[in-house]
């Protein structure tokens, strides 16, 4: 039987590990694994358009801004299935156990849950949950007294779902470019198989992220969109020397990790936007 490949198999593969979005049936081949992570940002992009689609609607249709904010916190775990917080939940449990390199490894390895997961977890949710509601209750009040147009008004949630986007390219990157913490598991194979050419659209895609930032901001007024860029570096830069501090490399969970933290701090910075 032939293998399929090209760049929608690609595609669909991406989507098949990275979500629970219904895609075709992909041919797992080591081709279309070499370029899988490349296509990982397009993830991004469909749970951005879904996220921003559900705020506009959701405004329009004069929703609490709590119900609002409840939806726009569980949307984005539904479309993944939970995959990056499952990564968020163990890294947690690992870093803060206390413990040597070796063991910090076994714990993300465990399938059980531990009291950090806890912890971290409700924090991650009370945090999300408050900024999308800030998030919701801003566009709402803007749109409700006339002042300014549906698009105007709704300008901070496209600006975050672009969010969405981003961070799966510095994810990506971190596959690729990080060492590893492991010597297999999926992060290992697939930085194997991807090379340094998969780098080099991965940075691709990251510039014309930036651009289509500067673009955005200007074209819907919302010069703070230039900071979400920023804001992610940040965080890439501060999750590079987490993990090479705490595991000695980069792995799935800790890859989750970053997307959840990342998510959460451009959602804070889009929130924090509506108030200037």
């Amino acid at each position: 039987m032939k293998k399929k490949a090209g760049i929608l198999n690609c595609i669909w593969a991406a989507f098949a590990t990275f979500s629970r979005i219904p895609v075709p049936e992909a041919d797992w081949n080591d081709e279309n694994l070499r370029w899988q992570i490349c296509c990982f940002p397009l993830v991004g992009v469909v749970i951005g358009i879904l996220w921003c689609a559900a705020a506009v609607l959701m405004v329009c249709a004069g929703l609490h801004p709590v119900l609002a904010g409840a939806a726009l916190t569980v949307l984005p775990l539904l479309l993944t299935g939970g995959i990056h917080m499952d990564g968020f939940l163990d890294t947690s449990d690992a870093v803060h156990s206390w413990k040597p390199k070796e063991e910090r490894l076994k714990i993300l390895d465990d399938p059980h849950i531990g009291a950090f997961a806890v912890i971290y977890g409700a924090i991650y949710m009370i945090l999300y949950f408050g900024l999308a509601v800030q998030l919701a209750a801003s566009m709402a009040g803007r749109f409700a007294d006339g002042s300014v147009t549906l698009l105007s008004a709704c300008a901070p949630a496209f600006v975050m779902a672009s969010g969405f986007v981003i961070c799966r390219i510095f994810s990506g990157l971190s596959v690729v470019c990080f060492p590893k913490a492991k010597e297999n598991g999926m992060v290992k194979s697939t930085a194997d198989a991807s090379g340094q050419r998969a780098a080099g659209v991965l940075k691709a895609e990251l510039v014309l992220a930036v651009i289509l930032y500067i673009v955005m901001g200007i074209l819907l007024h919302r010069y703070e969109a230039v900071v979400m860029p920023a804001a992610a570096a940040l965080v890439f830069a501060y999750y590079y020397r987490m993990t090479m501090d705490k595991f000695g490399g980069v792995s799935g969970d800790p890859a989750g990790w970053f997307l959840q933290v990342c998510e959460l701090v451009l959602l804070a910075a889009a929130a924090v936007s509506t108030l200037i």
